[in-house]
């Protein structure tokens, strides 16, 4: 009885921590995105600047 309770907390423990790796994952494709976004803008703005590009 011990040992199946101490594996259903293991289990348990698993599925929380593979849970916190997700979210982990999630906030860094985020970040990521913004910041390939941001460069991305950047590079527009130089390259309107180079060529006279106006809106």
């Amino acid at each position: 009885m011990k040992l199946g309770k101490l594996f259903t907390r293991v289990k348990i423990a698993e599925k929380f921590y593979q849970y916190e790796d997700m979210v982990i994952t999630e906030n860094i494709k985020m970040l990521l995105c913004r910041f390939l976004m941001e460069r991305k803008n950047r590079i527009v703005e130089i390259y309107k600047k180079k060529e006279g590009i106006n809106e």
